[in-house]
This record gives C-alpha cells, structure tokens and sequence, in this order.
C-alpha cells in the first residue's frame, strides 16, 4: 500500500525535484505533507471533489432546535476499561502525584472486563479524561465505583474553560467539590448525574471543555472504577460540513422507523421567520448556517416529541493525512489526481515551470475524479418558479 510519503515523492519526480527511487529530505517532506493537507482542505468546498454521500443519525432533545455540526464534540462515550493497559487507561492522563499508582485491575471489576485501580499512598492518585461539550447542553455522567474505606474514591467534574466545578447537586462553583464518592464494600456501585453544562454567555463560547477526573485520596486504602459513560445530546460528531445535502427526521414509534422529509430554508427564509422560538410535535423545516468552528443546525419548529432522531445527509470530504507513514488508501482516480494537482502546488516553492503537459495531466486526473462523483439528481423547482400572476405554470403546455 503506499503511503503519503510515496505520494509526496511521486510530486516532487513530476517536477524534477527528486530522480527515481529518491526519496525527499525531511524538511521537504514536511512542507510538502502541510501543502498536500492544504490542497485537501480545499477540496472541502469543492461538491464533485467528494466521493460518497453519507447518512448520519442523531438524538433529537425535546424543546430543543438547535445542533452544532463538528468533529470532537462529545456524543456518546462509554469506557469499560476492558483491555490491558500500563499507566493510565488508553485515552486518559496520569495526573497522580507522590507515590500514588494507577493500575490495571483484572482480578477486580463490575463487569466483564478490567478496573482502574487507584492506590493514593504518599499522594493522590489521579487519571483524568477531557470532553468537548456544548455550552448550555445536558449532559449525564456515569461511572462504577467501589472502596476499601469511606473517603477514599471520588470523581470530580471541572469546566476548563470557565476553570468552575460541578457540584453533586448539578450546580457550578468555584470552589472544587466531588459529584460521586466511591462506596465502600465489596461489590460496585452505579453513581448517575444529568446537569446542564454552563451556558454560553457564562462561558463565553458555544463549546467548552469538561474535564472528568477519578481520584484515590492520600489515604493509604484503595478505589476502583469502572464503566464510566458520558453523553450529550446537542452536538453532531461528524466534520464541520461547508454544505448539508438534506436533514430528515425519523420517528422511532413507527415500526420499522419512519423517515420524513424536511423543508430547507435559505439563509432569507430563515431570516423572514417571523417566530423563531415557536413549537409543535414534529419541526418542518429545517436551516444549516456554516459557523465556524462548528455549523450550526437549526429545526423549525422546534420539535417537542420524544420519539424523533435527526437524519442529516452530507458529502464525505477526503481526510487530510496527520503523518507521512500515513496509508493512503482512495477510490480510483484520486492518487493520480493528488500526485499530479499537487505538483503544481509545489513549483512555486522550487521556483519550477509547470510542463504543459503537466497542466494537461493536472486538469485531466480532477475532471476524471469529478466525473465519477457526478449523480443522477430528481429534477425540481423553487416554489415561486410555479406560481403566476393569475395561475400555475403548466409545464405540460409551455404555457401560464
């Protein structure tokens, strides 16, 4: 399979840069790896540059109409800790501090797999995990604890961004306070709380950071945890889109489900409602707005149905590549397209013509990518474009 270096190398032979079998100095190949990340982020905007489309469903919260669109943000989380690990847990951080210890626990846990298990000797023992979360969002949090000794276990919840802590009550303060407490015993217990992230005129910004920390006290007894979920119901994890194809909604109280169709408004449209905030069972319409960093998603009418999910359908853009190691691995017509298109964004920076038949070859490696995304797509009109000044335009005829 070939890598991102490999195509990187095949640029830069296209150019005269590098002979057969060559391969690029390191600096080169860096710069070279940001240009080519940079040429995929243009083809973001571009519709024929992206091969698939793809159908995410999400939550639909009562009451509630508005989504953000964009990778990172905290969907649904669950991590049972059910493989072998050294330190912390994969994806969390050791942030103990004397002699405390995190370990992996397979002799002892609640279900089926492995515990953290926290030793606070010396110090505290600490692992701790961040999430990106909506501002003004619920969330719920759930973990399995148990203890040798009473005060010895916690979970602590923080905003990074506002630096306030979550009390057990849901509430934000100032100063740091714990939502669970590991009981003490033999078997696990299952502590739950739902709350409301912070709003956004306290955090300033329509996203923020929680971080979620397990803590063994200075206490020489030891605490365990297990299973630990997060979820949150107002963000969609998938790439910040430039452009949404459709939104749909499906009512789950159907069976099999049923998937309905939505009204898109334009930006105008959107701006002649006159009642934004206004409900009913089910939304008709529905409004994408590309902020940045996350699009935002809007239902009109703001659904208050219990039984609804959102469907949202949008062209799958090419990810760009975090390494040169990196396997590239493509639908047809994309390699050659990148190697070719690639090195003309590279000439400038060797201080290299293009070829005329690189342009040629350039040109033609995209229009064979944009040719095989092309689809057939249902013919239709605006609703205006029907209407005249006494009648409806028979399109049968020709004619008002």
């Amino acid at each position: 399979m070939a890598t991102v270096l490999d195509l990187i190398s095949a640029s830069l032979r296209e150019i005269g840069i590098l002979q057969p079998g060559e391969v690029p100095e390191s600096g080169d190949a860096t710069d070279a790896l940001a240009a080519l990340n940079r040429y995929l982020d243009e083809w973001a905007t571009q519709y024929l540059t992206k091969p698939e489309l793809a159908r995410t469903t999400f939550p639909i919260t009562a009451n509630l109409g508005e989504y953000l669109i964009g990778l990172g943000l905290t969907d649904e989380t669950e991590d049972g800790f059910d493989t072998t690990w050294t330190g912390a847990p994969d994806d969390w951080t050791d942030g103990s501090s004397g002699t405390s210890t995190v370990t992996n626990d397979s002799a002892v846990y609640q279900a089926g797999g492995h515990s953290v298990k926290l030793d606070g000797i010396g110090g505290d023992a600490v692992i701790y995990r961040d999430f990106t979360v909506l501002s003004g969002e619920e969330v719920t949090v759930s973990v399995w604890g148990r203890a040798t000794f009473t005060s010895t276990g916690f979970v602590r919840v923080r905003n990074l961004t506002t630096t306030n802590y979550l009390t057990a009550s849901g509430n934000w303060q100032t100063l740091p306070d714990d939502i669970f407490e590991a009981d003490a015993g033999v078997s696990f217990v299952e502590e739950t709380l739902t709350f409301t992230v912070e709003s956004a005129a306290a955090v300033g910004a329509t996203a923020c950071t929680l971080r979620v920390s397990f803590r063994g006290e200075n206490t020489g007894n030891t605490a365990w945890f297990d299973t630990f979920a997060i979820s949150a119901t107002s963000g969609i994890p998938i790439p910040r889109p430039v452009v949404v194809e459709d939104v749909r909604i499906v009512d789950t109280s159907q069976s099999p489900d049923l998937e309905l169709s939505l009204t898109m408004l334009t930006d105008q449209a959107w701006e002649a409602v006159p009642q934004k905030d206004l409900t009913n069972t089910w939304p008709t319409s529905w409004y994408y707005n590309p902020t940045f960093p996350y699009g935002t998603l809007q239902f009109w009418p703001i659904p208050t149905s219990t039984t609804l999910q959102g469907a949202i359908y949008v062209k799958t853009q090419i990810s760009e590549f975090d390494a040169l190691s990196s396997t590239v691995t493509l639908p047809p017509a994309y390699f050659r397209a990148l190697v070719k298109n690639l090195a003309l964004d590279l000439c400038p920076s060797y201080g290299k013509e293009p070829s005329g038949l690189l342009l040629k070859q350039a040109a033609d490696s995209l229009a064979s990518l944009k040719r095989a995304n092309i689809k057939p797509m249902d013919l239709g009109f605006p609703g205006g474009a029907l209407v005249g000044r006494r009648r409806g335009y028979d399109i049968r005829s020709d004619r008002w």
